[in-house]
Order: structure tokens, then sequence, then C-alpha cells
């Protein structure tokens, strides 16, 4: 099975959360309903009587049906559960959302720290972002990002994403930018080319060789399956993007999800 995995790179700033063990992750401050967690060292669910709730790391936290659960990690970062979904917080820098709707605030605070979110298919890297992962019974997987930017990266290079409708015809333009900005520095080196010509010369010679084999490369992948085939995406604020497999799609930002991304500002 492809799996998502969700890399943020971020940094780190010591939060006032009183004494912590070194085994500590964070808080439940809230729930709403029936929330329950099990450690990993026992796969029985416990449901949570009372919050704020220490949680360790090894620790899943489930939110049933018309339930939902805010996190507070000792890190500063924020984390919402809706209903039906699930989040494993293994270490400090690495969580599984197995199931329903994830919001997260992460930080962009002050020394280097990676994290890793796993869900289906990619790894995204992330710099101090607002974002949502949301995974349905089919097994296909929303990335929503409110604020930041992502970088999503294929767990399977061999096979990489395979870019659909709207997603393609971005890539393409920008190809084609590319390939423009190419043209440009290859009549800019030859403008100069007599001033230096065996240095040039070569500079000229390497560049051109290597940016036609990137264009030429990226041309038969697309005419072979008749989409782009890319192994890394980048993500700006206000999109969305559904994995399904390996195909990329472009979904809409809509004033539900806005209205969700509040909840991570009420506790």
């Amino acid at each position: 099975m492809r799996k998502i995995i969700i890399c943020l790179a971020f940094l780190s700033l010591i939060v006032p959360f009183g004494r912590v063990s070194a085994d500590t992750a964070g808080r439940i401050e809230t729930v709403s309903g029936k929330v329950y967690y099990a450690l990993a060292t026992s796969p029985r669910l416990e449901e949570v009587e009372q919050t704020p709730m220490s949680v360790d790391f090894g620790t899943r936290v489930q939110a049933k049906r018309s339930s939902s659960a805010g996190l507070v990690l000792v890190s500063g970062d924020r984390i919402v559960l809706e209903e039906r979904s699930s989040l494993i917080i293994h270490e400090q820098e690495s969580w599984t959302a197995e199931q329903g709707t994830v919001l997260f605030d992460i930080k962009k605070l002050g020394g280097a720290r990676g994290l890793k979110v796993i869900a289906n298919a990619v790894t995204i890297g992330v710099k101090g972002t607002r974002f949502a992962v949301s995974k349905d019974e089919d097994g296909k997987v929303s990335v929503l990002l409110q604020e930041g930017e992502l970088h999503l990266s294929s767990s399977e290079p061999e096979q990489g994403f395979q870019l659909r409708g709207e997603l393609k015809e971005d890539y393409l333009r920008r190809m084609k930018e590319i390939k423009d900005h190419y043209d440009q520095v290859k009549q800019q080196v030859k403008k100069n080319y007599s001033e230096k010509k065996q240095q040039v010369a070569k500079n000229y010679s390497e560049k051109k060789q290597q940016m036609e084999k990137n264009y030429r490369e990226s041309r038969e992948r697309m005419m072979q399956f008749n989409v782009e085939v890319i192994n890394d995406f980048k993500m700006s604020a206000g999109m969305a993007i559904q994995v399904d497999g390996n195909n990329l799609s472009k979904l809409d930002m809509t004033p539900e999800w806005e209205e969700k991304f509040e909840q991570l500002d009420t506790f």
C-alpha cells in the first residue's frame, strides 16, 4: 500500500508547558463527545474523562462519531481531530493521520526540526503552516493548505505523481517558462561569447546540455502517459490537492474548509 508521508521542517521554541518528561508529547486540551486514547504499549482504548490530559509519544487519539478533540503539543503546535478521525503521535518528528480529517497549525519557530505525518502516499515538507489532511473511506487523501508552503514528494519515486486536469496545465505552463528562460540565457551567452570566448563556451555547452536534457525527459514522460509525471510538487497557500493512488488533481478551497481551520483558534 502506498503511504502519504508529510514531512514538516520548522523551528523549535520552548513553550511554557510546566514540567514535562522527555516522553511527553503534549496534552489533549479539549474534547467534545466521545474521544479515546491508547498507549503504544496497550492497544486498549480508554475514554478521555477530563481535560487537559497529558499524552506521551506513542499515543493514539481517536474521535468517535459527532466528536472532536483539540491537542496542544510541547512545541506549541495545535491539532484538531474531527469526528471519526484518529492520529498517532509516534515521536516528536513522526505522526500518523490514520483516518478522517485532521487539521494542523505548525509553528514557524526557531532551531530546525523535521516532522513526518503519515497518511497514504506523499511526503510533504512544511515551513510554518496551517493545513489539513482528510482521508475518505476509499483511501483518497485530500491535502488542503491555508497558510505557508508544502512540498509534496512521492513515496514511490519510480512511479512519481501523475498530474491531472488543471495541475497538468499549470505544470506545462511552468515548463514553457523554463524553456523561454533557457532561450534567453542561450541568446545572452551567444552575445557575450566573443568577450569571454573559451570560458563562456564551456559554461554555455554544459548549461545547454543539462537544460535540454531536463526539458526532453519531461516532454517524453508527458507523451508516454498523456499526463505529466513528477516526483515533487509545491503547494502554496490556498491550494487544495487530492491524492488518489499516484494521481494528483486540484480541489477547491471552499468556505466550509476556511471555517474548519478556525477550530485551531478556539483553544
